[in-house]
């Protein structure tokens, strides 16, 4: 019986990916750090607020904030956020509790037909193992 040197390969070439598909399921997911989760969360809220979903942004508020607070009210807090051409989180510092998030935000100025920068600073706080965007009463 004559086996080709194709089929050898190909039999080879399928031997090996498998062994490293293997290798590759074994090793557990890495634990991502409290400043990755927020960053990730705050960068999902200000995409919300981009997209002009003030729903989606106000579920990333805390549940006592949710509690006490209508979602009416919280589009008001938010008004200027339609205005928001861009933003990036930029930096993220966590202590156990809470994380202080900086953001760059692009927006644009009706008025003078320009957009202008700043950055704006958020807190958010961690209540039952989830992070969440930490709005003062008003």
């Amino acid at each position: 019986m004559v086996i080709s040197r194709t089929l050898v390969l190909r039999v080879f070439a399928g031997i090996l990916a498998a062994s490293l598909m293997g290798c590759a399921e074994e090793s557990p997911p890495p634990n991502p750090t409290p400043e990755e989760l927020v960053r990730e969360r705050a960068q999902a809220w200000a995409d919300a607020l981009l997209a002009k979903d003030l729903e989606a942004a106000y579920q990333f508020t805390s549940p006592n904030y949710r509690q006490f607070s209508a979602v009416g009210k919280y589009h008001a807090r938010v008004a200027g956020a339609g205005n928001w051409r861009e933003a990036d989180v930029t930096e993220v510092d966590c202590s156990e509790q809470t994380c202080d998030v900086q953001m760059i935000v692009k927006y644009y100025i009706p008025q003078m037909k320009m957009v202008n920068e700043t950055r704006l600073d958020y807190r958010w706080v961690r209540l039952e193992g989830e992070w969440w965007l930490y709005v003062p009463a008003s």
